[in-house]
């Protein structure tokens, strides 16, 4: 189904974005007029009409819903931690761990989460809107000189989205890191899920490159959401997420 719904997404974007080509006149003919894309321009109806059908087909397999969630999944780009970051890490983390059974934590960033999802019934759509990319899910070993790298990275963010670790966060340093439940090490190699624009350095996340051991798994990250909400609600549980400190902050 998600396959479909891949192709009618990508087919409405071409039509879109054959509106915004950029087209060279021959010698002679009339200098081109800039129309404003604003309101007050009436809709084609010939195109809404072809289009009518794939929105009709589209917006019916968008706006299933998935499951439900108790707790407003809300962002903030200067929070330390947020409910949506716990769910995303947590979601991630679970299918990570699926995945491979070795995994011990996920690794995400703020900037990565595009959407809010507020109270109650939770559709396919969102999961598209939370993450809109194109990702895939990669399991990385990474070494300890990798690992402190990352934490620096949580330092100089002011906390990313993380799940199965916990730590203090000050002004310079993380403290306190302990991963699932023991004490980080810095000697030992430590097998992170994240998803592969990570994994090749976007967002600034240099320092997985060149990791231990790097394998790439044919699930888009947004699928994976999906999925885990799916997997919850048929167990008869719901989503409910708050901040429970994973991150705490004791900066000045």
């Amino acid at each position: 189904m998600f396959q479909k719904i891949r192709w009618g997404a990508l087919l409405f974007s071409i039509l879109l974005i054959a509106g915004c080509k950029t087209y060279y006149s021959p010698a002679g003919a009339p200098a081109p007029r800039l129309i404003q894309i604003n309101d007050q321009l009436g809709s084609d109806t010939a195109i809404v009409n072809y289009l009518a059908p794939y929105k009709a087909r589209l917006d019916k397999e968008m706006n299933v819903v998935i499951g439900e969630t108790v707790t407003d999944l809300t962002r903030q780009y200067t929070a330390h931690e947020t409910t949506m970051g716990n769910f995303f890490s947590d979601a991630l983390l679970s299918i990570g761990q699926e995945l491979d059974p070795a995994v011990q934590i996920s690794f995400a960033t703020k900037g990565g989460i595009r959407a809010d999802v507020p109270k109650g019934p939770m559709t396919v759509s969102n999961m598209f809107e939370v993450m809109p990319f194109e990702n895939y899910v990669v399991v990385l070993t990474i070494t300890g000189s990798q690992f402190l790298k990352m934490l620096d990275h949580i330092v100089r963010a002011g906390g990313q989205p993380v799940a199965g670790m916990t730590l203090t966060l000050t002004n310079t340093t993380c403290e306190d890191v302990m991963v699932q439940g023991k004490p980080f090490d810095p000697s030992k190699n430590y097998t992170i899920v994240t998803y592969d624009y990570l994994a090749d350095g976007g967002d600034g996340v240099e320092y997985f490159r060149n990791p231990v051991k790097f394998e790439k798994y044919n699930l888009l990250m947004r699928d994976g959401l999906i999925n885990y909400v799916k997997a919850k609600t048929a167990k008869g549980e719901k989503i409910n997420v708050h901040i429970d400190n994973r991150i705490k902050d004791a900066r000045k």
